[in-house]
């Protein structure tokens, strides 16, 4: 694999981190997708799930994109500190 990032999975990390928090607070995320035919149970499922999950990592995805476009194009990374912009 050498040096290679995949946004995708780095998404999925950041979600876990949530549902890390969410599980340990006995918390889950409702889905649009409750009620269809599904084989696991609501104590099996994860806190975020389904059209939540996907759309969540899309997000996250997208704005790991562009976090890396702005320092291949010149932007200073401030870690650590708020910058007022949010």
């Amino acid at each position: 694999m050498g040096n290679v990032v995949y946004t995708h999975d780095e998404a999925s990390r950041i979600i876990e981190m949530f549902e890390d928090l969410l599980e340990s607070n006995g918390m889950k995320i409702p889905s649009v997708d409750d009620g269809i035919d599904c084989e696991i149970t609501d104590e099996e499922r994860a806190p975020i799930y389904g059209m939540e999950y996907s759309e969540l990592q899309n997000e996250i995805e997208e704005l790991l994109k562009l976090i890396i476009w702005r320092v291949q194009h010149g932007y200073e990374v401030i870690t650590d500190e708020f910058g007022g912009t949010f």
